[in-house]
């Protein structure tokens, strides 16, 4: 009965998640969005604590923190870089000698890999790509957590993503 009521707790805090990430692409500021998206990723954060999902709370708390210094422009490439590396390092910790378990290294390739592209490439379709990947990673550890409003959500999103990437003409 207790991980049952886990369950329902982790997709209610994510349901809330879902719906502060709707806002914050309504935003009509970066930094409001980033304001948003932290609240977004707390939601997230606490959702995975419930339903078990190490890699999903150490994936969050990372974002919470790159969100936070975004929005208060303090973000730096040296800060971006050393919160992707940090990502890795402790996700690929994570995976391989807590979780033990491959599939716990999607949400850390899915940010990391994001960021970087990111990073790396000011490239509409590259990034358009990326996030893809991104949503679909992260809809598959959804699904393995039992998180069951997170990954329809990224579902749809990569959907949608996906369908942007072939209706983006080239001018």
């Amino acid at each position: 009965m207790v991980g049952f009521i886990y369950l329902i707790i982790g997709n209610i805090f994510s349901a809330l998640s879902v719906i502060f990430l709707a806002i914050s692409v309504r935003s009509k500021t970066k930094t409001g969005m980033m304001y948003w998206q932290s609240a977004d990723a707390s939601m997230a954060l606490l959702s995975y604590v419930f339903l078990g999902g190490l890699s999903g709370v150490l994936t969050n708390g990372i974002a919470i923190v790159r969100n936070l210094l975004i929005a208060k422009k303090k973000n730096t490439l040296a800060i971006s870089v050393f919160l992707i590396v940090i990502t890795l390092v402790f996700g690929i910790i994570n995976g391989l000698l807590v979780e033990r378990s491959w599939i716990s290294l999607f949400p850390i390739i899915a940010s990391s890999g994001y960021a970087a592209t990111l990073l790396l490439s000011d490239d509409y379709k590259v990034a358009k790509t990326a996030l893809s990947a991104h949503f679909i990673l992260w809809a598959f550890y959804g699904l393995s957590k039992q998180n069951f409003v997170s990954a329809l959500l990224m579902i749809v999103l990569a959907l949608n993503a996906i369908h942007s990437i072939f209706m983006k003409r080239d001018t």
